[in-house]
C-alpha cells in the first residue's frame, strides 16, 4: 500500500507543478492525477468491491465516491491529494499501533513476577504472580513512590521502603551546610 501511495504522491506533485507550466497542454497534468488517482486508489477499491460483494460500505467507499466527485466537477487535484492522503494516514496509524504495542509488550516485560501478599493473620509472602488467587489482598507501591525510588537509585541514594520518600512530601526545607553536606535541622553555638 505504501508504494502506491508513494507514486500516487509523486505524480500527483508532477501533475501539480506541469498544472502551472503554460506551455504544457492541460491534459497533461490531469492525465497525471488520473493515474496518481489510480494509484492512490487501487487498494481501496480492491477492499471495496470485496466488501460491496458482500452487500456492506465503508470508509473506503466514501473516499473513492469522494475522489470520483472531484473528478466530476474537474478538481482532479484535489481527488489525487485525497487518494494520496487516505494510504498515507492509513500507514501512520499502522506505524502508531506499531509502536503502541511495542511499548505495551515492553510494559509487560518489565511487569513485576512476584508479588506480595498480606496473609489473613498480617504476615506478608512473596509469591509468583501465577499463583495470585482472586480475593488475595496485595501490598502495592503506588507509581509516584516507585518512580521516586527508582530515581534515587539512579542518582546513588537507596531508600528502604517508601517510607522515607512519603516522609519527603512533609518536607519543607532542607538545610545544608557550607560543604553541601545535609544537617539534622538543630543548631549547636561553638563558640561565644
Amino acid at each position: 500500500m505504501a508504494g502506491n501511495g508513494d507514486f500516487c504522491g509523486v505524480c500527483g506533485l508532477i501533475g501539480y507543478a506541469l498544472s502551472f507550466q503554460e506551455h504544457i497542454p492541460s491534459f497533461v497534468p490531469v492525465i497525471l492525477y488520473i493515474i496518481a488517482m489510480i494509484a492512490g486508489g487501487w487498494d481501496a477499491a480492491w477492499d471495496t468491491w470485496k466488501l460491496f460483494r458482500k452487500s456492506k460500505l465503508d470508509i473506503y467507499f466514501l473516499m473513492l465516491a469522494v475522489a470520483l466527485g472531484a473528478s466530476v466537477f474537474g478538481a482532479w487535484g484535489e481527488g489525487a491529494l485525497l487518494l494520496f492522503l487516505f494510504p498515507v494516514s492509513g500507514a501512520m496509524e499502522h506505524f502508531a499501533l506499531y509502536r503502541t504495542l511495542r511499548e505495551i509488550d515492553s510494559l509487560f516485560k518489565a511487569a513485576p513476577k512476584e508479588a506480595t501478599i498480606i496473609d489473613d493473620d498480617g504476615s506478608e509472602q512473596r509469591l509468583s504472580v501465577t499463583q495470585i488467587k482472586n480475593g488475595q489482598l496485595l501490598l502495592s507501591i503506588p507509581s509516584a513512590i516507585l518512580a521516586a525510588i527508582a530515581w534515587g537509585a539512579k542518582n546513588g541514594i537507596l531508600f528502604r521502603g517508601g517510607a522515607a520518600v512519603e516522609k519527603l512530601a512533609q518536607v519543607d526545607l532542607i538545610a545544608l551546610d557550607k560543604t553541601g553536606r545535609l544537617t539534622t535541622g538543630n543548631l549547636h553555638v561553638q563558640k561565644i
